[in-house]
């Protein structure tokens, strides 16, 4: 019988500061082709779960456990990672047949450790505690703080009172935004943390303030005798250069005496507008927090910008984190995100299986002739009960989206005119007032309620499933509607499927991949396709526990 065992490699940096690689094995292994030597050291492998979503998403990052790895150390030969640092730096486990070269291990999971702890009597273990990169998005997105250093009415930092505050950030058509006052003696309000493309109307009481001089730059536009023309606004759309980014600033010319919003066009990076999905949410991930563009798997941001390429709208102006911000969107267009066994930054937008080409098929053990078990068989076929309407056997009746959002509820005292006076209204009518005191358009599908009724007259548990999006444009709303109903509309199953752990499957396995079950009963004999959408490896019984959706 083939003889499997998992190998640990650990980035560390020493005491002295010297990047260190620390490699370990379940039993030792020093072939010739292998970098340095595997001591036998670990005495439990880790459990790890990883799952594309919560139950009831529709779309955000993939649910993620915490793993925990065992090294042996009664010898005290390891007492020395006590001095180490390893938290946030990169860990592998791979899987290899013994005897065989090192280039034929696969690699089974990859992230960041956190920490290392002894443990056991006097320390005669270690306990390693590892993580999904999933972690380093736990930071927040606006970086760009004020020190609040203005003296005397002169400069772009902030009263004291305003130290510590984020500068706004917005990625596509940002409508009704409220910018930060930086000066309020000079009525300087930051619009955007970096360069925008422009689209920039600002507003006072609801109503447009014509544009004055473009300044060259925000010492330009802050200079005491560069007073904008009174009713006028003069503006600085930010700048980029060599990644120092400059905010987007606006000087009124008369003190505002009511509310003031801003529409632009938002973030500008490398002479290109981020407007879809991909885009944003791929700047988010090297830009704010700092992933390696190798690490991107671009392929799947090129087709999720062909599925979905409507523009989506991101505004933050108050602490949220990188993550947060990342679901927004992702959610925005039924995408999960995440890293895989490889820790390469995913984002997929998730589809029904049933058209989508397996990479695996999985056949229940006992079914076929084979008298052990095979690659890709399975060891046993549970089906899980979702309480989740449109995610089980009760489907969605219908699909009641959010789009167009309104980031700054006003109310009628925020707002000039009146739509009730006979008058033009200066706002632009009751349908914008309305607006701009909601904070969603709500489009419902199916728009005939004869077939919502039809899905309640067979499941009469069946409800609405909401999803909230910064979709920005009615047509492309209405098509992601129509998705998710045809997504969650009909009944679906989740079926979880151990299968052992081999070579072959785990360079295949993960989170998002397509997969065929043939099993014997429920009409599943011919095969049924399926998502998978979430993994728990208990690599210490060579078993991963596949979750299957579809």
């Amino acid at each position: 019988m083939t003889l499997l065992f998992h190998l640990y490699e650990q980035e560390a940096l020493a005491a002295d500061g010297t990047p260190v690689t620390l490699r370990y094995g379940e039993k030792g292994y020093n072939h010739p082709s292998a970098p340095a030597y595997y001591e036998a050291r670990i005495s439990q492998a880790p459990e790890f779960t990883r799952a594309i979503m919560g139950e009831g998403s529709f779309g955000g990052r993939s649910d993620i456990s915490y793993g925990v790895l065992t090294l042996l150390n009664g010898d005290g030969a390891l007492d020395f990672w006590v001095g180490l640092a390893i938290d946030g730096r990169a860990f592998r486990i791979l899987l290899i047949e013994d005897g065989e070269a090192y280039e034929t291990a696969v690699v089974v999971l990859s992230g960041i450790a956190h920490s290392c702890v002894p443990a056991g009597d006097n320390g005669d273990e270690l306990q390693v505690y590892l993580r999904d990169r999933q972690q380093e998005f736990d930071t927040p997105l606006q970086t760009r703080l004020l020190g609040g250093t203005n003296v005397a009415g002169i400069g772009l930092d902030g009263d004291a009172n305003q130290e510590g505050d984020g500068l706004p950030k917005g990625y596509g058509p940002v409508r009704n935004s409220e910018p930060v006052v930086v000066n309020s003696a000079l009525s300087i309000y930051a619009v955007n943390d970096t360069l925008i493309q422009g689209g920039l109307t600002p507003k006072v009481g609801g109503v447009p303030i014509p544009l004055g001089i473009q300044r060259a730059s925000p010492a330009d536009l802050a200079e005491m005798t560069h007073a904008p023309a009174p009713g006028t606004v003069d503006y600085f759309l930010g700048a980029e250069d060599l990644g120092v980014f400059t905010p987007c600033y606006l000087r009124f010319g008369t003190t505002p005496a009511k509310k003031v919003t801003v529409d632009f066009d938002g973030t500008v990076r490398n002479g290109r507008y981020l407007e879809t999905a991909a885009d944003i949410i791929r700047d988010i991930a090297v830009t704010c927090v700092g992933i390696d563009p190798v690490d991107v798997d671009e392929a799947d941001l090129a087709l999720l910008t062909t599925q979905q390429p409507g523009a989506v709208c991101l505004y933050v102006n108050s602490d949220r984190d990188a993550a947060d911000a990342v679901d927004a969107v992702a959610q925005s267009v039924g995408a999960w995100w995440g890293f895989d066994r490889l820790s390469r930054f995913r984002l997929q937008r998730v589809e029904d299986p049933a058209a989508l080409d397996p990479v695996l098929t999985i056949r229940r053990f006992g079914l076929g002739t084979a008298t052990t078990p095979q690659d890709g068989d399975a060891i046993s076929v549970a089906f899980e009960k979702s309480d989740q309407v449109g995610w089980g056997a009760i489907p969605a009746c219908g699909v009641k989206l959010s789009y167009d959002h309104n980031p700054t509820t006003l109310a009628e005292s925020d707002l000039y005119g009146s739509t009730g006076t006979g008058d033009p209204d200066p706002v632009g009518g009751a349908t914008v007032r309305a607006w701009l005191k909601g904070e969603w358009r709500i489009v419902v599908w199916p728009e005939d309620s004869t077939v919502r009724d039809a899905v309640r007259a067979r499941h009469p548990l069946s409800d609405w499933i909401t999803p909230e999006t910064g979709l920005r444009d009615r047509v492309a709303a209405v098509a992601e509607a129509a998705r998710q109903f045809a997504l969650h509309g009909v009944p679906r199953r989740s079926v979880v499927v151990p299968v052992q752990e081999d070579p072959a499957v785990a360079a295949i396995l993960d989170l998002g991949v397509v997969v065929r079950l043939h099993f014997s009963r429920f009409g599943f004999d011919e095969g049924r396709t399926f998502l998978v959408t979430k993994l728990t490896y208990r690599l210490r019984d060579r078993v991963a526990d596949m979750t299957v959706w579809g």
